[in-house]
């Protein structure tokens, strides 16, 4: 007694973005949702990171874009792999 099943109704959304000084996670859809996040990046395609920080909750916009983390500031070398854990 008392069991229940849930069920996602649509996939899970995210999308990491950089644009020269701000990092981006938006997240929507069946994503769980997550109270912190860290920024890290990798010089050498993921044998070391390297921590930037945590990042900033926002809100979702109007248009119906998913709401998500960043990260300000930032200036990054070239050719490197980011990555956004929470």
């Amino acid at each position: 007694t008392n069991i229940g099943r849930l069920n996602n109704s649509g996939p899970a959304t995210q999308s990491l973005t950089f644009d020269g000084s701000t990092l981006t996670w938006t997240r929507g859809g069946t994503s769980p949702e997550v109270w912190r996040t860290t920024f890290e990046y990798s010089p050498d395609g993921g044998a070391s990171w390297t921590n930037l920080g945590g990042g900033i909750r926002i809100p979702g916009l109007p248009t119906g874009q998913a709401g998500g983390w960043q990260l300000t500031g930032l200036a990054l070398p070239t050719n490197i792999t980011v990555r956004a854990r929470g």
